[in-house]
């Protein structure tokens, strides 16, 4: 039995990611690879701002949350290694004017966003 653990700075601003590999013997004389997941990424529905809120998709299929925490709040947990598609929205009076607004995400219409450990990256830019 092994481990091997590979851990990235994300360019030393303590933002990469740790990924484990653990190998076991099973008894039959094979070797079995385990990759625990990372963490999920959090969405805070009661916590989202703006007059039209982005509809949340994945897989092209919106998304809704399920329950409620202890404070009442709806979290949605998005699991590790999965995609988040932002899709904003608005008036027809307004449409040609609505973009998705994050910090180093080109403003589009909508931004697809990947969960890694915990956090949310679109490409290598982390999104907060």
């Amino acid at each position: 039995d092994f481990s091997i653990r590979f851990t990235s700075d994300g360019k030393k601003q303590s933002k990469g990611m740790k990924c484990t590999v653990k190998c076991t013997d099973d008894g039959s004389g094979s070797v079995v690879v385990t990759t625990p997941p990372g963490d999920p990424c959090k969405v805070n529905l009661d916590k989202l701002t703006g007059n039209y809120p982005p509809l949340l998709l994945q897989n092209r299929d919106f998304i809704f949350p399920t329950s409620e925490d202890e404070n009442e709040e709806r979290i949605l947990d998005i699991v590790d290694g999965s995609e988040l598609e932002l899709f904003c929205h608005g008036s027809t009076k307004y449409q040609d004017q609505t973009y998705v607004e994050l910090a180093g995400v080109p403003e589009e219409k909508s931004a697809k966003l990947t969960c890694n450990n915990g956090a949310f990256y679109s490409g290598d830019t982390e999104v907060t």
